[in-house]
């Protein structure tokens, strides 16, 4: 996946973890990205077009415990309609990101997560955040392509 446009401009992105290419498992996740703050998660959902992610400011973990901030969010498009994104914040501040061993990167409370499961490399999606970021069905698995997490970090002028 390519960063481009004034996102590029402004910041620097250094890729921290690659399912592709480190492996589709959440011990790898934690052990590469454990510990690590201001991170962009890019997620490529197979057989489609579908992109899923979002930004964690504070450190990821592996102690069971929901991490505190406002500033996270989650976010979805289409690879072919960009202008189409659904952008949405967190609601409540105190479940903003969840660190567990047993998931990779998870946005929001335990019901309402983005999470990778080893065993077949999918993410459930449900209702987290202000919005929602795909139409509910009845089973709303989307299997993996890949993801990408980025570390983020101001430009040196």
């Amino acid at each position: 996946l390519e960063i481009t446009d004034k996102l590029a401009s402004s910041y620097e992105f250094k890729l921290l973890f690659r399912a592709s290419r480190d492996g589709h498992s959440r011990d790898k996740f934690h052990e590469i990205c454990d510990n690590k703050s201001r991170t962009v998660t890019i997620i490529k959902v197979k057989d489609n077009t579908e992109i899923l992610g979002g930004y964690n400011p504070i450190e990821w973990g592996s102690d069971g415990k929901y991490g505190t901030t406002k500033d996270s969010f989650i976010f979805s498009f289409t690879n072919d309609r960009i202008e189409n994104y659904i952008l949405s914040r967190v609601v409540d501040e105190k479940c903003a990101m969840y660190n567990w061993s047993a998931y990779g990167p998870s946005f929001g409370s335990f019901k309402d997560t983005k999470r990778l499961k080893d065993e077949n490399r999918r993410t459930d999606e449900k209702e987290t955040g202000e919005k929602r970021l795909i139409p509910e069905t009845p089973s709303p698995t989307r299997f993996l392509k890949n993801i990408e997490k980025y570390k983020k970090r101001l430009k040196q002028q």
